[in-house]
């Protein structure tokens, strides 16, 4: 992405984005600044190609925001964008409504100590669910749980907040029976609890066996949708749904 962006007209990056881009003190993140936001655009642009008539707001408190289309859309129908990268790799998101979206990839050689950090940020039925899973599938179980807290403070656009991550629990809801998903862990149909936010979670392995992991979060119900995947090949092999109650309503069950 950083290649292509290379290759666009001087002055394509908005005036925000050009002080935020002023401001990246190495080369490095000046080029994932420049790669994230030029993958925004061809996003934006996914059904005319017209990348270029697309401008973004940037500021480092918030997620990037359309500010013109080139007329195309009515402001009403402005959409929603979200933007998360890890590993050398970019995710991005929009939608009609506020949307969040997190990507995580871990290395094949990293182990992460799973009971600490789910101590530190996971809810009680939360803990409970990944301590619960195969030893061998904890890591990949805690990366899902991760992705799922970022992206859902990303849809509130409050970024992440670590008061409150222990506040709500997420559950899985359903899983399309791949063997890397949670089996077992779906939510009771008796379970009335309105959501706070729903979620999908895709998962992968890189060739070079680093685990990938993404989540999609809105408010309502997300609608079927298969995410595109552009330059290093990689082939979604789980894919689960998730729902997300509160804290206060999880004590009360227990």
């Amino acid at each position: 992405m950083a290649e292509q962006a290379g290759g666009q007209r001087p002055g394509w990056l908005s005036g925000s984005e050009q002080h935020r881009l002023a401001g990246l003190r190495t080369a490095a993140r000046q080029s994932l600044f420049v790669a994230c936001r030029f993958a925004l655009r061809q996003l934006l642009a996914a059904e005319d190609g017209a990348a270029k008539t697309w401008s973004l707001g940037s500021c480092a408190a918030r997620a990037p925001w359309v500010e013109w289309d080139g007329g195309r859309v009515d402001q009403d129908a402005v959409p929603w964008l979200s933007l998360s990268h890890s590993g050398g790799r970019i995710a991005c998101a929009k939608a009609p409504v506020a949307v969040g979206v997190d990507l995580e990839v871990q290395a094949a050689d990293r182990q992460r100590d799973v009971q600490a950090l789910a101590a530190l940020v996971c809810a009680p039925a939360e803990r409970d669910w990944l301590l619960s899973r195969p030893a061998e599938t904890q890591q990949q179980c805690f990366l899902q749980l991760w992705c799922l807290k970022e992206a859902y403070f990303k849809c509130l656009g409050t970024g992440l907040d670590l008061a409150r991550i222990r506040h709500s629990a997420w559950h899985v809801h359903c899983c399309d029976g791949a063997p890397d998903g949670p089996e077992g862990a779906q939510a009771s149909p008796l379970d009335t609890r309105q959501p706070l936010a729903h979620a999908r979670v895709w998962q992968s392995w890189a060739d070079d066996g680093a685990l990938v992991c993404m989540a999609l979060c809105a408010f309502s119900p997300l609608p079927e949708c298969q995410p595109r995947v552009s330059g290093a090949a990689l082939e979604w092999r789980s894919v689960t749904e998730w729902r997300l109650l509160g804290w206060a309503e999880e004590a009360e069950a227990s």
